[in-house]
């Protein structure tokens, strides 16, 4: 019987948060997760970086037309 009412606070939980990205149940105090989530880096020709966009879901990364704006302002 404790594991169905552990089975059904967890997914009272899960109801509560589901629309809530950030809640993924692997969350850390200092508010991250440790979601595969994306990251582009754009690197000089020299090695430096240049650019740095970090994904806040897993299909949020640089268009074509944000790559090309960024070039254009590096001269």
């Amino acid at each position: 019987m404790r594991a169905w009412s552990a089975a059904v606070r967890g997914y009272r939980a899960a109801l509560r948060h589901r629309r809530d990205p950030a809640y993924a149940g692997v969350g850390s105090t200092d508010g991250t997760t440790h979601l595969g989530l994306p990251a582009d880096f754009l690197i000089d020709s020299d090695g430096s970086l240049v650019a740095v966009h970090y994904g806040r879901h897993a299909d949020d990364q640089w268009s074509v037309d944000e790559l090309l704006s960024i070039d254009r302002s590096l001269g």
